[in-house]
């Protein structure tokens, strides 16, 4: 288990503090929402916090004075067959559009948001990199290491609980005792080759890239709830450890998220030439390329781009490279190489 368990103090209402958005990825059946869960109720048994959870349009919600709110956003929440938010490239990225926008809609400064999804994908994490600078918060990613292996034998459980609760609901002496069970174990299993092919796409965390730090990092195994829970609890109090030393104020953003005036600087010029070559190289190889191509576009970063199904046309290109140049004037770059690599991975995440 990363990191190692932390004995931290209880924070002060009076404390000024930098609330996160903490990303939770791994496969399906790795135990995302159960941590979620599990956090949540952490941060509400410190008492600083308001228990604020969506599910659907609607909204529960616990009042009290000076609390911390931590709001979880879950793809369970959408649907409760699951299978049919990812089935197709199109539900897949309506999914994640519908995510995004409620994460834009609630993130803030005084409320701790808890992403519980697949965040499968390394540019969509790099969006909600983005989101926090605007926003002069944090991004915390929380990754849940699992193999197939484990991820189908959890995924079975499931379809054991649920095969269980159709059980239930089908006696009519307990009808009404089935209407308090909770979301989770209503929740459909996960369709085995979708299970599968999402594990093989998976985009692991990488704690050097600035979109997935800090990285807390989940990968041994429970042999029981007690284990788990104890595992959680580590992870929970490192969390918590993290933003009771977080040292930006909630009145003050971080350098690198003041935008500056970057036609003073070499660097302007620096990102309107990276991203020209890029687009460039692209247009050149999509003659001798096809859909689903994964080419390397320049030396200067390894990443490479996935030449997409309906193509691409230079407007669209040109628009997307405005776009990308325009975010890049809210932050503080100096290596060009870097610059290549996001703008490769922006116009991947567009594309998909």
């Amino acid at each position: 288990l990363y990191p190692l368990q932390i004995n931290t103090p209880p924070i002060s209402l009076t404390t000024t503090l930098n609330m996160p958005l903490i990303t939770i990825m791994g496969p399906p059946s790795s135990g995302k929402s159960s941590f979620a869960q599990y956090l949540q109720n952490y941060v509400w048994s410190q008492k600083h916090s308001d228990i604020f959870t969506i599910y659907g349009a609607s909204c529960s919600e616990r009042s009290d004075e000076q609390k911390i709110s931590p709001l979880v956003i879950s793809m369970n929440q959408l649907s409760a067959n699951v299978t049919s938010l990812y089935d197709t490239a199109p539900h897949e990225k309506k999914t994640r559009s519908i995510l995004k926008s409620r994460i834009m809609q609630h993130l803030s400064q005084k409320r701790i948001l808890i992403n519980d999804s697949l965040n499968e994908i390394k540019g969509f994490r790099f969006e909600l990199f983005r989101f926090c600078q605007e926003m002069g918060t944090r991004h915390i990613v929380v990754e849940m290491r699992r193999d197939l292996k484990e991820c189908l034998a959890n995924n079975e459980k499931d379809r054991v609980l649920v095969s269980s609760c159709d059980a239930i609901n089908a006696s009519e002496e307990t009808k009404e005792d089935n209407a308090t069970l909770p979301p989770q174990q209503k929740q459909q299993p996960w369709d085995k080759n979708l299970l599968s092919q999402m594990i093989n796409r998976m985009e692991w965390a990488n704690g050097n890239n600035r979109w997935d730090k800090p990285l807390f990092v989940l990968a041994d195994q429970w042999e029981s709830e007690s284990d788990r829970d104890k595992q959680f609890e580590a992870v929970c109090e490192s969390i918590w450890h993290a933003l009771h030393n977080e040292k930006i104020s909630n009145a003050q953003r971080q350098p690198s998220h003041i935008a500056k005036d970057l036609s003073d600087t070499n660097m302007l010029y620096e990102v309107e030439r990276a991203t020209n070559r890029v687009v460039k190289k692209i247009m050149e190889l999509q003659s001798t390329s096809m859909a689903g191509d994964a080419i390397q576009v320049c030396q200067e970063s390894k990443e490479k781009f996935v030449y997409p199904r309906r193509g691409v046309s230079l407007m669209q290109l040109r628009r997307l490279r405005q776009q990308f140049i325009k975010m890049q004037q809210t932050t503080n770059l100096k290596d060009v190489g870097t610059i290549y690599q996001l703008f490769i991975i922006y116009l991947n995440n567009t594309y998909k």
